[in-house]
Parts: structure tokens; C-alpha cells; sequence
């Protein structure tokens, strides 16, 4: 007869060895005594909700997740043949509090602060970086080349070590500098802007309300229609940062020459009165020091003054120009309207004087009854005046202001005076002198 075999059962399970762990997740992890048997992890305490395994524990490796931290028993059970064997294993669980180093960005630039969502830590940079206040949460950074660096927060809580990560793109700021590299001095004139030019960036001038004519690539000239302080800006951009740059130009104030002429009345000589109303970017030319004056009377004749008197001789047409230049040597012109003056000898009072001592017609003197003041101006041909005077026993003897005899020849006098009703008179005359 043969003999039964007895086959023989062993069983021996093993938990693990009590461990800590940071966060409310772990891994329970053993193996089977006897390949035969089945096994299954199991929360050892009453209250079953605060834990929750996958595969319902029913693997020696197994994930069991709990709700609160604390001590928690785990019990690993092995079966086999209606024999059983089991071991505890003892886990201390810590709830870790979230800790974030921020998301990952771009900047522009090479500076950047850096804010963590945590406790206390302290911050590593990786190479070609400097860090201020690492320990802090709140850390200014400053890299020394353009592209993608890493930061790392790392935080302790209790015996747990935390970190994470974040990954910041230094993108270099484009050049946005504006140069003249033409001065306008004149009204009219180009002021001349420039940048440097890169292909691949974008850019966008605004011209304050300037006439803008391009010159080549970013090169551009520009002219105002008023004169002052006109801001220009320049924003230059990439894929992800701009820069912007700004420049006051002042630009020449607009020179508005004009003029007003008396009424050169219809006798000969004709005294005519300028009056000067030109303005530089509408002020008056009399605020200013540097500006000057080339006027022409229409016959040749040129005076300097700002506002000169001229005395027509001749009949004819003529049109008075005058032509204003500031500091700068900018100049700008006007002209007047056409006067006619006539030659109406007839209705003008003519005298003859002979200064030759005889005691006839030896002086010149003028009737000044009926006027409450006067002045009797005696001019040279040209218009110069040679002699005057305001008081009725004033005349001329023919003599000119250095002492010397006056020529033989036409000369001219005006009298400008206020009658008794206050009405202002002038009245222009001949003077033939012979000697």
C-alpha cells in the first residue's frame, strides 16, 4: 500500500516596519509567506472612512489614502487552508501644507521678484543668477544672461522637506533710443529722426501731428505746422516685450511778417508811416532782442528801422516789402499794396528861399496861426530830415545841423500840427533854394 503525503502549512506575515510619512498618501508594501495563500491590508481601527485603499487592499503593494493626519494601524492578513496569519504595521501620517514657487512666466528684462506661497524657506537659483533675501518668500532676482532659468522654493515642515519649482523666461528689452541727427533751425525746415533699426522687431512711431516723410528704415523727417515743444515717441516690441521711448523737439516758432502804411494822401511830397505788426509764433517782434529789419520802399530805398517813416518825392507805383531775420539767419518777407502816389504840384505849397544875406527870402518860415501846436520838418530829397523846430518864431536859414550851406536845389518840408478844434493837420510843401 502507498503511503499519504501530508502537506505541510506555513504561514508568516509581515507589515513592515512602522514608518512616517509627509503627506496623507503612501504606499503599503510587503510580500507573501507562502505563494499559496491570499492576503488583503485592512485599517485596523473602527472608524473605516478616514481611509481608503485601492484595489480594496486586496494586493500586497497597495496605495491607501487617509483624510486627517495622525497614527494609523494597518493590518496585513494572510490565509490559507483555514490558517491565518497577521502583522501590524504603524503609520504616522503629517498633512503638509501647499507650497507653490509660482508659475512659470515670461519677463522682460533681467530682473524679476520671485513670491512663494508658503511658510518659511528659503530660495536656490541655479547658475548666472543673483538672489537677495533667499530666505525670504518675497526674493528680487537679477540674471546675468537672457533666457530660461530655474527657482526652487524649499520649505521644512515639521520633518518633511518641500519643494517646487518654477521656470522663468528673461526676454531681452529691444532698443527703443531716438536721435536727431538733423536740427531744424528755421520754420519750414525738416528736424531729421532716427533709431536703430533691427529686423524681426516691430515698431510704431507717433509723430505728434507732424508732416512725416521717411527717409529710409526708421529714418524719418519731420516739419510741424506750429512752432513750440512737439513730443515724439518711439515703441519698439519683440514677440513678448516693448519699450518705449520719448523726445521733445522744439521746433522754430513761425515768423508772420505784416505791416500797416498811413495814407500817403494825394500831394507830393508824401510823408508815408510804416507801422510794423509782424509776430514770431504770435507774439509780438517786439518781445524779442535778436530779430532784424531790411525794409524797401518800393523805389530802391532800404531802412534798417523797425518802424521808419519815408517821404515819396517822386509820383509813381510803388510796393513796400519787408523782409524780418531772426538770430538764426531765417527769414521771411511781406509785401504791401500797391500805393499810387500823383504829383499835384498845384495844390501844394511851394516856396523860394535865397540865403544869400541880401535880407530877402533869406529864411524859410511857415504860418502857424490857427494851430494849437506844431512841428515844421525840412527834408532832403531822399527823405533825410535836415532841420526842425516847434516853436512859431522858429525857420531855416538854409544852413544844414554840421554848420555848412545846404546845396542849391528841392527840398521838402512838412507841417504836422493840431488845429483849435484838435483835428491833427499835415500839410507837405516845396522848397526851392538858390543861392
Amino acid at each position: 500500500s502507498h503511503q499519504k503525503k501530508e502537506t505541510k502549512t506555513y504561514l508568516l506575515a509581515n507589515a513592515g516596519d512602522d514608518k512616517f510619512v509627509c503627506g496623507l498618501e503612501t504606499e503599503l508594501k510587503t510580500q507573501l509567506s507562502n505563494k499559496s495563500a491570499k492576503g488583503f491590508w485592512e485599517y485596523a481601527d473602527n472608524d473605516k472612512r478616514l481611509v481608503k485603499f485601492s484595489k480594496h487592499g486586496e494586493s500586497p503593494f497597495t496605495i491607501v489614502e487617509v483624510k486627517e493626519e495622525g497614527i494609523y494601524n494597518f493590518r496585513w492578513t494572510e490565509e490559507l487552508a483555514g490558517t491565518s496569519s497577521t502583522d501590524n504595521v504603524l503609520v504616522e501620517f503629517v498633512d503638509l501644507k501647499d507650497i507653490s514657487a509660482g508659475t512659470d512666466r515670461q519677463v522682460c528684462g533681467l530682473e524679476v521678484e520671485l513670491k512663494a506661497s508658503g511658510i518659511s524657506g528659503n530660495w536656490i537659483a541655479m547658475q548666472n543668477c543673483k538672489l537677495e533675501k533667499p530666505q525670504n518668500i518675497y526674493s528680487s532676482v537679477t540674471a546675468y544672461k537672457y533666457g530660461v532659468h530655474q527657482f526652487v522654493w524649499i520649505e521644512k515642515q515639521q520633518t518633511c522637506i518641500m519643494s517646487d519649482t518654477v521656470r522663468i523666461d528673461f526676454v531681452e528689452i529691444p532698443n527703443a533710443g531716438i536721435q536727431i541727427s538733423k536740427q531744424a533751425f528755421c520754420f519750414g525746415d525738416p528736424v531729421n529722426l532716427q533709431t536703430v533699426y533691427n529686423e524681426g522687431l516691430l515698431y510704431k512711431w507717433d509723430f505728434n501731428g507732424a508732416i512725416a516723410s521717411c527717409i529710409s528704415a526708421q529714418h524719418y523727417a519731420l516739419k510741424w505746422e506750429q512752432g513750440g515743444k512737439h513730443k515724439v515717441s518711439l515703441m519698439v516690441s519683440n514677440n513678448y516685450c516693448q519699450n518705449i521711448a520719448e523726445i521733445v523737439i522744439d521746433y522754430p516758432e513761425k515768423m508772420q511778417v505784416s505791416f500797416m502804411v498811413s495814407d500817403p494822401g494825394k500831394e507830393l511830397p508824401a510823408m508815408v508811416y510804416f507801422t510794423n505788426t509782424s509776430t514770431i509764433g504770435n507774439i509780438s517782434y517786439s518781445m524779442f532782442d535778436d530779430v532784424g529789419f531790411k525794409w524797401n520802399f518800393g523805389n530802391g530805398e532800404i531802412s534798417n528801422q523797425p518802424n521808419p517813416d519815408y517821404l515819396y518825392t517822386t509820383e509813381g507805383s510803388y510796393t513796400p516789402v519787408l523782409e524780418m531775420i531772426d538770430k538764426n539767419g531765417c527769414k521771411s518777407t511781406f509785401s504791401g499794396h500797391r500805393m499810387n502816389i500823383k504829383n499835384l504840384v498845384d495844390k501844394t505849397g511851394t516856396v523860394v528861399i535865397t540865403p544869400n544875406g541880401d535880407g530877402e527870402n533869406d529864411i524859410f518860415t511857415v504860418d502857424v496861426s490857427g494851430f494849437q501846436t506844431f512841428t515844421c520838418i525840412v527834408l532832403s530829397r531822399n527823405g533825410k530830415r535836415l532841420h526842425s523846430w516847434s516853436n512859431p518864431e522858429g525857420s531855416w536859414n538854409g544852413y544844414l545841423k554840421d554848420g555848412s550851406l545846404a546845396a542849391q536845389g528841392t527840398y521838402y518840408y512838412i507841417v504836422k500840427a493840431i488845429d483849435i478844434n484838435g483835428k491833427p493837420v499835415e500839410i507837405p510843401g516845396v522848397i526851392y533854394l538858390f543861392r
